[in-house]
Parts: C-alpha cells; sequence; structure tokens
C-alpha cells in the first residue's frame, strides 16, 4: 500500500512496480482504494471480487 497526497506520484510508482514485477513472471493486481475496500467486504462475503489482473 502505497500512501501520500495528492500528485507526489503514488500511482505512477505503484505502476512502475507493477510492471517490474511483471517482466519477472510475477502476477500484479492493482486496487484503488475504493476497490480495494470492496474487494475486502467481498471476500468477508465469500463473493468473487477479483481486481485487474495482468501477468
Amino acid at each position: 500500500m502505497i500512501l501520500g497526497p495528492t500528485g507526489v506520484g503514488k500511482t505512477w510508482l505503484a505502476s512502475a512496480f507493477g510492471h517490474q514485477a511483471c517482466r519477472l513472471g510475477m502476477t500484479v493486481a492493482f486496487y484503488v482504494a475504493n476497490d480495494w475496500s470492496r474487494h475486502l467486504q467481498g471476500q468477508r462475503k465469500h463473493t468473487n471480487a477479483d481486481p485487474q489482473r495482468h501477468t
């Protein structure tokens, strides 16, 4: 989780980390805060709330 004020490059940094992880053959999930909250709530209800996954 990357936290900080608006405009400091959180999304850019997360994208760069994710891109490198994909190049290394890892699976990556990207969530914005609202989607992550919904995903966690869905997990509690045992629903299949999947993030955007890229390999």
